[in-house]
């Protein structure tokens, strides 16, 4: 899996990242999420922008890797690309068929 060069969050990410998972958080689909000026954020994507203090591209996923998505532990994160996610879901698809 060959990763591209990270972008560093600014300090300005940093903050602003910072008071929103100061909110309350929402249910939504599943995951826990934040919302600031009708815009909702993934709890599980700032965070694990806040702790590796990296900037996200938009073609980037964070999967829960127990299938949990309201486990937002950062030793359950992982960032993928979407490609690598579907592929990742269409094999454990594919291994849950073939156990039946």
């Amino acid at each position: 899996m060959e990763r591209r060069k990270m972008k560093r969050l600014t300090l300005d990410d940093r903050k602003f990242f910072k008071s929103i998972i100061k909110l309350k958080p929402q249910k939504k689909n599943g995951y826990a999420i934040f919302v600031k000026d009708k815009i909702s954020y993934k709890r599980s994507r700032l965070l694990i922008q806040l702790a590796k203090r990296i900037k996200l591209d938009k073609n980037e996923i964070v999967h829960h890797k127990n299938g949990d998505k309201m486990d937002d532990r950062l030793c359950n994160l992982e960032i993928l690309t979407i490609e690598e996610h579907l592929s990742l879901h269409r094999n454990a698809r594919k291994n849950k068929e073939i156990k039946g």
